[in-house]
């Protein structure tokens, strides 16, 4: 966890804090920062890291090619609500789940405890595309 977050943040500190969080909370500031300098000048989590940042460059390489097949196709609106619609759903606020089926959506769990509201239509026409 060290490696992905320091790739992510090239912060040294920051990396120690997430990936050891029971030192975060019972060392010192200056400890922490001393850990996080023996590990980023260790050989081992240097190519770690290494391999973490060549994999972040990938999937944004697709990120990047997946939008621009969305713009070039038009319909960016579509898989902008879309997008939003799914990260509201990861996000906590999950009422359905939906399965779908060649050209026909069925609506089989109720996750809300009984509070869902109905599917946005966006996301219906979405699917049907």
């Amino acid at each position: 966890k060290f490696a992905q977050v320091y790739a992510q943040t090239d912060n040294a500190s920051e990396a120690v804090r997430q990936a050891y969080p029971h030192l975060a909370k019972s060392s010192t500031k200056n400890y922490i920062k001393e850990k996080g300098k023996r590990l980023v000048t260790n050989g081992y989590v240097l190519l770690e890291v290494e391999k973490q940042k060549e994999r972040m460059e990938a999937i944004a390489g697709k990120a990047v090619q997946r939008l621009e097949d969305i713009i070039d196709n038009g319909k960016e609106h579509n898989a902008l609500t879309a997008s939003m619609y799914a990260y509201d759903q990861v996000h906590g606020k999950a009422t359905q789940r939906i399965h779908q089926s060649g050209a026909h959506v069925f609506v089989t769990y109720d996750l809300s405890g009984g509070q869902a509201g109905p599917v946005p239509q966006e996301i219906l026409d979405q699917l049907a595309d």
